[in-house]
């Protein structure tokens, strides 16, 4: 019998070349649909139309599509809302608000797809002991004596990581935020070599060593100097890699033990994008795929445990599919501001360099500025 997790894969794996694009489109139009509920009604006869007018696109895109990519763009709804919906109702209301919010044409799917992202349990288990990053935003004078937080950029390679990565850097300068950025593997630690062999398919090694040399390298980091920045940016991060790309169990406890090790204040991004997308962009690259990636029901599994980690505690879900590849690489950078801005990791951030004594005034400053930055862009961008 099928595990959660594999049904999830099959689902993706039933939009196929030529359904892709349809996908694509639906899904983008279901970002609309879900970012209009977000913003709480003026009451403005305006406000009403926009509304109506994204939601009535959304029915059209919808009843045009079949019954496998309805499911398939279902399933990234549910999951890819299950974050904030948690916070902010708690996971037995957040479900029903999410259907009863759908339109009709795509609850049927919206009810199956609740049913199997809940039995989808995290890759580990464990008693999680990290640092609460709720707990944390509230004692601001514990925050000025911190030496920083890392925000960790996380999806198949091909998501767009690299995109987002620039959106933020250009963000953290607008505000006057020193941030730096680390790839990790990391090309000049210890065990840079053998990983890259282990990526590469040249050296074969057990999944739980293999697990143990990642953390190695991110611990290494971890007691340097070099990250003493309000924000360390990582592109990938050993301990949430190791919970979606090994298949052993062994592998996945080991992750999620040096994260509770490391007790270090960690606001993961996850990016959303369909396998197929993400796989043609790898193949587009000069480089040859990692072991991890060269087939589509790989990354479709991997998928699968990037929904499982969105069960951990603070973990935001952006989704960057769009037809349109020039607006579609600025929405992404927007939407990941966003959720980064919307973590409180920038108003930590301030707090921590002495720009503000109040976390709540810091929050503001950083919400205001937000607004300013997305307008630069836009007109940057002539989107």
């Amino acid at each position: 019998m099928s595990t959660s997790r594999e049904i999830f894969a099959e689902h993706i794996l039933r939009v196929n070349n030529r359904l892709v694009n349809q996908y694509v489109n639906l899904r983008h139009e279901a970002s609309l649909l879900m970012a209009s509920m977000d913003v709480k009604p003026s009451g403005e006869m305006g406000d009403f139309y926009q509304r109506q007018w994204i939601e009535d696109s959304f029915v059209k895109a919808a009843t045009a599509v079949n019954h496998d990519v309805k499911v398939a763009v279902a399933d990234s709804m549910v999951w890819a809302q299950r974050g904030w919906l948690y916070q902010e109702f708690g996971y037995r209301e957040a479900p029903g608000f999410l259907l009863k919010s759908m339109p009709c044409c795509i609850r049927p799917e919206i009810e199956v797809s609740i049913d199997l992202v809940s039995k989808i349990v995290p890759v580990t288990e464990g008693n999680f002991t990290a640092i609460s990053l709720p707990d944390l935003a509230r004692r601001s004078e514990a925050l000025k004596q911190k030496p920083g937080e890392i925000m960790a950029i996380l999806g198949l390679n091909g998501v767009g990581k690299t995109t987002v990565i620039d959106a933020l850097k250009s963000f953290c300068e607008s505000i006057g935020i020193k941030m730096k950025q680390v790839k990790f593997p990391r090309n000049d630690s210890p065990v840079s070599a053998l990983i890259k062999s282990i990526g590469e398919g040249k050296v074969q090694i057990d999944p739980g060593a293999r697990q143990l040399l990642f953390a190695a390298d991110l611990l290494d980091y971890w007691q340097s100097e070099e990250n003493n920045v309000p924000i360390v940016l990582a592109d990938r991060l050993p301990i949430f890699d190791g919970m979606v790309y090994p298949d052993d169990d062994t592998a996945k406890l080991l992750s999620l033990a040096c994260l509770e090790a490391a007790n270090y204040p960690i606001t993961p991004i996850i990016i959303d994008r369909h396998p197929l997308v993400c796989m043609a962009a790898v193949k587009s690259r000069p480089t040859s795929p990692r072991i991890y990636e060269r087939k589509l029901e790989q990354m479709a599994l991997q998928t699968a445990n990037l929904v499982a980690l969105s069960e951990l505690p603070g973990v935001r879900v952006v989704n960057t599919d769009g037809i349109d590849p020039k607006s579609c690489k600025f929405c992404a950078g927007i939407k990941v501001v966003d959720a980064a801005i919307s973590s409180g990791i920038f108003a930590r951030a301030l707090v921590c360099c002495g720009q503000f004594d109040n976390i709540f005034l810091a929050r503001e400053y950083v919400k205001k500025m937000g607004w300013k930055w997305f307008f630069e862009e836009k007109k940057k961008n002539n989107i």
